[in-house]
């Protein structure tokens, strides 16, 4: 089953950081979401297209990182 990052929400370079934050439609009640996160979840989140697999993007992720085991 692939996943998707709700399509409301996109990330944007920033220097060294990233940033996270949703569109919200005209006259939405919703406060939305404004983020600085670190590059590392940034990539995680990127991952999230709907065209990867889950275990795609674990392995990807373990490869990126040099993590063993996820």
């Amino acid at each position: 089953m692939a996943l998707v990052l709700n399509p409301e929400v996109k990330l944007r370079q920033d220097g060294g950081r990233a940033i996270l934050f949703s569109l919200n439609a005209p006259g939405s009640i919703s406060d939305g979401v404004f983020a600085f996160i670190y590059p590392q979840q940034a990539i995680t989140l990127a991952l999230f297209d709907g065209h990867h697999e889950i275990e795609e993007i674990k392995e990807t992720i373990a490869y990126l990182f040099s993590i063993d085991d996820l």
